[in-house]
């Protein structure tokens, strides 16, 4: 089972799944990780944000994720006061296989180093 996932936001994320760190993205970039068919969780996270899912995987089944991270901004107050505040959450998407392998074509292969 290969585990796709293209960090297309340009920040720093990192991943891991069942509880343990398995790589990081930068920009357009993408890792591959093997699992063992069953249930996993998976996590991202992105400076304070931190999305999770659960993946029940198949064997012989890729599955290709895109990380998003989204930013909203809303001003509050009045034209003397304002005041700003920014929202931003962290999601993954699950993309089709034709989809994902594009994104694998079109990105960087991260290496991660352990520290």
């Amino acid at each position: 089972m290969a585990l796709g996932c293209m960090g297309r936001c340009g920040n720093f994320t990192k991943y891991g799944v069942d509880g343990a760190w398995v790589g990081a993205t930068k920009d357009n970039s993408y890792f591959v990780l093997s699992l063992d068919p069953g249930e996993h969780h998976l996590c991202a996270i992105q400076g304070k944000q931190i999305y999770a899912e659960a993946l029940s995987v198949e064997a012989g089944k890729s599955y290709y994720f895109q990380v998003n991270y989204n930013a909203e901004g809303t001003q509050h107050g009045d034209s003397q006061h304002p005041n700003y505040q920014i929202k931003t959450h962290v999601d993954f998407s699950l993309l089709s296989e034709d989809k994902g392998k594009y994104l694998v074509k079109v990105s960087d292969l991260s290496s991660t180093t352990m520290k």
